[in-house]
């Protein structure tokens, strides 16, 4: 009889394992296919016609008829807890609503083209004077239901605990848990796996889309692919499964150690990964990083985290980005940088190599640039997994991924900057692994240069400055002499800026507008607020007289209130060190919603694996506190002044400090201190750099000066020249539902209003969407003006200045566009009957 208990209880245990087993799998995958559908992997659209039921000025439109298994599934609607829950796309009598998550307040009292989504209900004004609406056209993301999803997540959780429960219970828990361990380790290897064969399917579409000539062959994939517009919406918040990954890897890293799981079974794992993404990373990098330059404005899609300011729909620079674009066309042109790149020549000779290699094109320019980060963080992986192990580096990569992805399709100094401090990120690392002095001037040269390109953390090169002394000094001569060696590096790098300045912009300034900072400083205030207080007058004063004068402002606040200048350095410090985790998680663009307390708590979880790295180890702590503490004082005085954008190079850095929290002690790394790579190398790689964006510009000067004209000062008349082959960047808007011409960049009316209303375009341009209409298509773009400097404009015009592939030359009859005077509208478009110059590319 007793037997016979034996054996029940047996196979009762044995039933529940199983059983207990399928249902977590069956949970988790419940979970994973409600996540999914919030990202819009299931959307209906629906058309209705009117009356519709009247609240005061608003009307309401129930969807709850429309939505398929409404005891599951709802409309995505917002709620108390999510109240930007929604994505619902409206369109009232043909044309696209852009206002959302109103309050029904504001509804109520007749909101102009307003709406709220609420629940499963769409409650919308057309405003107190407007008609009311006679036909309606929604498109909603269906998704699970709130209540059913926070079931599911809670199944999921008592399902694991009940499995890990029944393991303990039986004293099988350690084979469970090495068990699942096993199932992981198997599912990681795939993953690789299967990422590689992404990447490869990826570049067989490009080579495939260049072939059928598409005119963005590398966004032919979001196209053809039937998840597309899950693949745009889930590229921005591609880092958050890499570091959830990379966190159970430390995990498992961690029970291995403690001797819970076999250490030599993870270890293989880790070789294994290593291995494999030694060769697979460049090919997978490049992939990651032209999927996210081609995602929204490339296909045609809004993309809620991308810099649409700057870069309208990813392919027409705007304000500095397009300054830094045109610069290489005013060389080319003219001889002579504009006078705002020319304020860092460096940065421009950088842009001028990047925009002559990729063939005088905007598109091609972005291209390479990918290609180049992607080299970039390649190289700093490289070391960083040496260092401190597989995970580590993939943390690293996840963090750097989110701050190099809003750069992307711009044409800023930020994406040159990061470039650089990915090169020094390599070597600093290299330098802390070997004790190596030449590595670690090598990694300040390379900083040096970045902090150039995009000026930002002004202390961290005197800062470290001192660290490479006083770590690497042997004695006093040795001291003084890499001293001296650093301050060389300083004074040639800045002298070669000057160099640049008086060989292509000899009458520019070497100047930026840290005089506006210092001017909002001492007033309590920002940059802009002088900008705008003063600019009657500043008007018609030189660079040299702005800066002056905003010194002098600045001098005078502080002398009549100095608390004001104390109070913002205080307050721009405090800001930094509290959203610090917040902007290295959710990025520049802020894809996800995420609170400083849940950030903070996120960033103390990486507090264990720091330590592990810096205990008793005085010399790379010293590194990462002199880092820190130069990126907080540089902050104190610029971070109330757009911050996030100014500190990006030392951000890098900042990215591989919070990384060093996935190390653990039982990682597979090298243990010797032989470096991996020649400083001499690096050190000719720098030189390399330098001289290919020097040449660069030599040679676009040298047509010009063969080739061009003397350069005429910037005319707003109403013609315009320019040259349309290769410079000319735009795309073409036509109207919804029309079939889309893959030779031609193309974006439907919805999604330009979308880009047009949901950033700062709207306070420059004014409500121009709507006027548009009455031309579509049409196309907008930008274009290097012939023989003028200075050409900073965004046109609207017909389509044909975009699907003319042979006219090398326009002549543009134009009237100012919109509430700026930046957009202009192009009346008239002919041939130019100058003769081309088309440049290099031509």
């Amino acid at each position: 009889m007793p037997n016979v208990n034996v054996n029940l209880n047996f196979k009762l245990i044995r039933y529940l394992t199983i059983v207990t087993s399928v249902v977590a799998l069956l949970f988790s995958f419940l979970l994973a296919g409600a996540w999914a559908l919030d990202f819009g992997s299931w959307t209906r659209s629906i058309a209705l016609a009117g009356p519709f039921p009247a609240d005061e000025a608003a009307f309401v439109l129930n969807l709850q008829p429309t939505v398929p298994a409404r005891e599951i599934f709802d409309s995505g609607g917002d709620t108390a807890e999510e109240y930007r829950r929604s994505n619902l796309r409206l369109t009232v009598d043909g044309v696209l609503w852009t206002r959302s998550h109103v309050l029904h307040n504001e509804l109520r009292a007749g909101a102009r083209q307003s709406f709220s989504h609420w629940g499963n209900s769409v409650y919308f004004s057309p405003g107190s004077d407007a008609a009311a609406p006679s036909r309606v056209e929604v498109v909603y993301n269906v998704s699970v239901k709130p209540i059913l999803k926070s079931f599911i997540l809670l199944g999921a959780f008592l399902s694991v605990l009940l499995r890990i429960a029944i393991a303990v219970k039986t004293g099988d828990g350690v084979g469970a848990l090495r068990q699942l361990i096993r199932w992981w380790m198997a599912g990681v290897v795939g993953l690789s796996w299967g990422l590689l064969a992404f990447a490869a399917l990826y570049f067989g579409s490009i080579i495939v889309a260049l072939f059928l000539g598409y005119a963005l062959p590398t966004s032919a994939i979001y196209r053809w692919f039937p998840g597309g517009d899950f693949l745009d919406r889930a590229m921005p918040l591609s880092a958050f499964p890499i570091l959830l990954i990379c966190a159970s890897g430390v995990c498992c890293s961690w029970a291995a150690k403690l001797g819970i799981v076999e250490k030599d079974e993870i270890q293989i794992l880790e070789r294994r990964l290593i291995g494999f993404w030694k060769f697979a990373a460049p090919p997978v990098l490049i992939a990651l990083l032209l999927l996210a330059t081609s995602a929204g404005g490339w296909n045609g899609r809004f993309q809620p985290g991308g810099m649409t300011y700057q870069s309208i729909a990813g392919l027409v620079p705007y304000s500095d980005a397009q300054v830094y674009y045109l610069s290489a066309f005013d060389m080319l042109n003219s001889g002579t940088w504009n006078s705002v790149a020319a304020q860092r020549p460096l940065a421009a000779s950088m842009r001028g190599a990047v925009t002559l290699v990729g063939g005088m094109s905007y598109v091609g320019s972005m291209v390479l640039q990918a290609v180049l980060l992607a080299c970039a963080l390649f190289f700093a992986l490289r070391s960083l997994v040496l260092w401190q192990g597989i995970w580590v580096a993939g943390a690293f990569m996840a963090l750097a991924f989110g701050l190099i992805q809003p750069y992307l399709t711009t044409s800023l100094t930020e994406p040159l900057g990061i470039i650089w401090s990915l090169y020094s990120f390599a070597f600093f690392i290299e330098a802390m692994r070997t004790r190596s002095t030449s590595h670690a001037i090598v990694g300040f040269a390379a900083l040096s240069l970045a902090l150039v390109t995009r000026m930002g953390s002004m202390f961290t090169i005197p800062f470290l400055m001192i660290w490479i002394v006083v770590a690497f000094a042997q004695d006093r001569r040795h001291a003084i002499r890499i001293g001296a060696i650093l301050t060389g590096i300083v004074l040639m790098i800045m002298g070669l800026n000057v160099v640049l300045l008086e060989w292509f912009a000899p009458n520019a300034a070497l100047a930026g507008n840290f005089s506006y900072v210092a001017c909002g400083l001492g007033r309590g205030t920002d940059w802009s607020e002088c900008a705008l207080s003063f600019a009657d007058t500043v008007k018609g004063m030189t660079l040299a007289g702005r800066n002056s004068f905003f010194y002098e402002q600045a001098a005078e606040a502080f002398w009549r209130d100095p608390s004001l200048l104390f109070g913002k350095v205080m307050a721009n410090a405090d800001n930094y060190t509290s959203r610090l985790p917040v902007f290295l998680l959710t990025q520049y663009t802020s894809v996800v919603d995420m609170s400083v307390s849940r950030a903070k708590l996120l960033a103390c979880l990486c507090i264990p694996g720091m330590i592990l790295v810096m205990a008793k180890n005085y010399f790379v702590l010293s590194f990462w506190v002199l880092l820190l503490a130069s990126s907080i004082l540089s902050a104190a005085l610029i971070f109330g002044d757009d911050g996030s954008r100014v500190l990006i190079v030392t951000y890098v850095f900042l990215g591989g400090l919070f990384a060093l929290g996935f190390a653990s002690p039982a990682v597979v790394r090298r243990v010797d201190n032989r470096p991996s790579m020649d400083w001499r190398s690096g050190a000719a790689g720098i030189v390399a750099i330098l001289f290919i964006c020097v040449g660069s510009t030599l040679i676009l000067q040298t047509y010009s000066r063969l080739f061009g004209a003397v350069a005429q000062p910037y005319d707003s008349g109403s013609v315009v020249q320019i040259m349309s082959s290769p410079g000319l960047t735009g795309f073409m808007v036509v109207p919804d539902g029309s079939p889309r011409n893959p030779h031609i960049p193309t974006v439907d009316m919805s999604n330009f209003k979308l880009i047009f209303e949901r950033s700062m375009l709207l306070s420059d341009f004014g409500p121009v969407a709507d006027e548009a209409l009455e031309h579509m298509p049409f196309a907008v773009f930008i274009a290097p003006r012939r023989h003028q400097v200075n050409s900073t404009s965004v046109f609207v015009g017909p389509p044909e200045l975009l699907t003319d592939q042979t006219t090398k030359n326009w002549d543009l009859d134009v009237r100012p566009f919109g509430s700026g005077p930046y957009l202009f509208y192009v009346q008239k478009a002919t041939i130019s009957p100058v003769k081309a110059s088309a440049g290099p590319a031509g």
